[in-house]
Parts: C-alpha cells; sequence; structure tokens
C-alpha cells in the first residue's frame, strides 16, 4: 500500500483523477466499460472538473451515483446536481450512461 502526501486539495484531486481516468482507460480496453460510482459529500466535488479534462473513453463509462440527499432537484446540496454540473455537463458522458439515485421526496 502507497501513501501519497499532496501539498492542497486541487493536488490530491488531480491526482485521484488521473488514477481514475487510467483505469477507466485499462477497463475499457479490457472489457469495454468502466463503471464509476461516485459517493456523495463535498469532497468529489474538488476531483469532478479535474476528472471531466481527463482523457477518458467517456461514451464507454457508466456513471452510478450511489449517495445522495432526499431534498428537491434544484437544491444546492443535491449531489447529483454536482456531478452533472461538475463532471456530466463538461464531459462527454452519454446521458443513459449516468444512473442516479432517487432523491426527491414523491
Amino acid at each position: 500500500m502507497e501513501t501519497r502526501v499532496f501539498a492542497d486539495e486541487q493536488a490530491a484531486a488531480e491526482a485521484a483523477a488521473a488514477i481514475i481516468a487510467g483505469a477507466a482507460g485499462a477497463a475499457v480496453a479490457e472489457r469495454g466499460r468502466f463503471v464509476l460510482a461516485l459517493s456523495g459529500g463535498r469532497t468529489p466535488w474538488i476531483m469532478l472538473p479535474a476528472l471531466a479534462a481527463e482523457d477518458v473513453p467517456w461514451s464507454a463509462v457508466h456513471i452510478v451515483q450511489v449517495d445522495e440527499r432526499v431534498a428537491p432537484a434544484a437544491d444546492p446540496d443535491r449531489n447529483l446536481r454536482h456531478i452533472r454540473e461538475t463532471l456530466i455537463d463538461q464531459a462527454p458522458v452519454r446521458p443513459e450512461n449516468l444512473h442516479p439515485m432517487l432523491g426527491s421526496r414523491a
């Protein structure tokens, strides 16, 4: 196991994005697809724009949301809102490859 220390959050986010991009490329080459499960909270928000800027075979990537708050769709704290704004709207992810969780009251 390797421990890496970064100068700041942005440097850590960029390194994480590069690691994910590399894993995505390898998975698509080997299996034809890559599934990325994204948790909620503010931690991924810094990394997602960096990931959107990476060279990733987006047409073969599936984004699975694994955490959400029960709140109206426009609520600024919704995790899906941030996933859309910082990744989906910035990278050519196929709309059908986004698998959101239910997060609104019925």
